[in-house]
């Protein structure tokens, strides 16, 4: 209104000094000028919640990618094993052979963990429940399917455990004065498992 009054009165466009010598209309523009220049402060603001939402999907994004890796390594670490226990003893390892290694059954431990959600040291001063055998054995090799054995596989393996059943035998004859009875095998959580395998071998050889 006052910028069309001027033009009516002066016959030109208002000029700043035109605005300035205008006590009233000079305070109105300063107030217009001061708000136009607090618009991009207000934008920022506005995408300042934008940006601290990304930073915290990617932070939340971390441990989700850090557990993915650790659970991979886990699983390397396991086939590793599996692929050496059988390089060495000829047939794929079993719960016992899992326990026996202190060092693996540590990592089998973490990895049931990981597996069912839990981070690996989560639980500290809780004792895990020991898995069952039958757990154990079908999980041995995680990332692994297994193949069903041909017979010379299975031959092999049912010498191996012989040979290693007897060498107990024997120790356990210059121990006590005496041969073992199935109760002692039985006593005996490790040659208790490798007995149970070779009658299963025995039987899978049968039905071969």
């Amino acid at each position: 209104d006052w910028k069309a009054q001027f033009e009516t009165d002066n016959g030109r466009k208002p000029k700043a000094a035109d605005i300035e010598a205008d006590p009233a209309i000079s305070t109105v523009y300063a107030d217009y000028m001061a708000m136009k220049r607090g618009d991009a402060p207000d934008a920022k603001k506005d995408e300042t919640p934008a940006a601290a939402t990304e930073e915290t999907k990617a932070a939340e994004a971390a441990p989700a990618a850090e557990e993915k890796d650790q659970k991979k390594e886990l699983t390397k670490k396991l086939n590793d094993w599996k692929a050496q226990f059988e390089t060495d003893n000829g047939r794929k390892p079993k719960a016992a052979d899992i326990e026996a290694d202190p060092a693996i059954s540590t990592v089998y431990a973490d990895y049931m963990a990981m597996k069912r959600g839990d981070a690996p040291d989560a639980k500290k001063d809780e004792t895990p429940a020991a898995p069952t055998e039958e757990t154990k054995a079908a999980e041995a090799a995680p990332a692994a399917e297994d193949t069903k054995p041909s017979v010379d596989d299975l031959k092999a393996q049912k010498k191996q455990l012989t040979v290693e059943l007897n060498e107990w035998k024997t120790n356990f004859s210059s121990i006590n004065g005496r041969n073992p009875k199935q109760s002692d095998i039985d006593a005996d959580e490790a040659m208790k498992a490798k007995f149970m395998e070779l009658q299963a071998v025995k039987k899978a050889i049968e039905s071969a």
